[in-house]
């Protein structure tokens, strides 16, 4: 007798109905907090309550519920103090390597404006001539056709200047 009185007992023990409601009273009792508060022995309300996000705003509740964003550090930082630099690295470390441009572009980096005296280019002239054929290619090798059309404007105010220069006599 006393045996099936057990087995009947561990029978509604693992039954499924006696699971949920062992399940509910141990939530009933007190609310989970999570582990990393438990292991730091702070306060935990435990788990968030699910929260239903109704999606039925319409734009005028929304212009109002955006806020206007703050003046300060900008989310997408602009390139365009480095845009020389950009291209004159891309035209180096895809395109030049060794020989005569590689030696000149070396100079570029090493010395930026060392003469200011107008009949005297020097790197200046080197450095816009190599701005002007590293934009046009670093624009068109990553289908920039804005960056190209400046790289070819640059290139053009180039040949300019190098026609001027060999233009004078006193060089």
């Amino acid at each position: 007798m006393r045996h099936v009185r057990s087995q009947r007992m561990i029978r509604r023990m693992y039954s499924p109905r006696a699971r949920v409601t062992q399940i509910r009273m141990a939530l009933d009792e007190k609310r989970p907090s999570c582990d990393r508060c438990k292991k730091r022995r702070l306060q935990c309300d435990g788990p968030k309550d699910p929260t239903w996000i109704i999606s039925q705003m319409t734009t005028s509740s929304l212009s109002r519920a955006t806020t206007p964003l703050s003046r300060g550090i900008p989310s997408d930082p602009s390139f365009i103090a480095f845009d020389d630099d950009l291209c004159l690295a891309y035209a180096s470390t895809y395109l030049l390597r060794g020989g005569n441009v590689e030696l000149a572009y070396d100079k570029i980096h090493c010395q930026v404006g060392a003469s200011t005296d107008p009949f005297s280019p020097g790197l200046s002239l080197l450095r816009s001539s190599g701005i002007g054929l590293a934009t046009p290619l670093f624009g068109s090798c990553n289908r920039r056709k804005a960056i190209t059309n400046r790289g070819n404007e640059k290139y053009g105010d180039v040949l300019n200047q190098l026609n001027w220069y060999l233009a004078q006599t006193k060089l």
